[in-house]
């Protein structure tokens, strides 16, 4: 669940940001990003991406760490019993595939868990990010943190 809501939200983010660029949505004034004020309003696609660039790269380092240690811990091995090597497992995520549907799934698992978290990199190492106050970013990060979680124990509750 959290790839799909962190490829969601680095998607949300890049739309928002050529919305942003093309005069869709309005910027903040620059008298709003000079401020220095303890409680100036801050520019909300910033706090937006100080909450999805950390999120990605979370989803990226846990997922690739946890299926090197075993990839029963990503994939529910119970559900495939056609397949009951690890290893088969292991080199559809790293490589060499031994089977044709191997390959694709590598692909998919290499766009979705390094591609595109990586992209919030490049945007990070392109693009000029305002730091906003840790408070803000605090407040965004742990109000996504209790809707994921609120929302994945109500599906498993159901």
């Amino acid at each position: 669940h959290l790839t799909v809501v962190s490829a969601e939200l680095t998607a949300g983010y890049f739309a928002l940001s050529i919305l942003r660029n093309h005069g869709i949505l309005e910027e903040p004034s620059q008298s709003l990003l000079d401020s220095r004020a303890e409680l100036a309003p801050y520019d909300w696609l910033e706090v937006y991406y100080a909450v999805a660039a950390p999120m990605a790269l979370f989803v990226a380092i846990v997922f690739w760490c946890a299926v090197l240690v075993d990839p029963g811990l990503m994939i529910p091995l119970d559900r495939f019993p056609d397949v009951k090597d690890k290893g088969t497992w292991f080199r559809a995520m790293f490589g060499p595939p031994e089977k044709e549907w191997q390959k694709g799934f590598m692909f998919f698992m290499r766009y979705i868990h390094t591609v595109v978290p990586l992209l919030l990199v490049a945007d990070a190492a392109i693009a000029a990010h305002r730091p906003c106050a840790w408070e803000e970013e605090l407040r965004a990060g742990l109000l996504l943190a209790a809707s994921y979680l609120s929302w994945n124990f109500l599906c498993w509750a159901l």
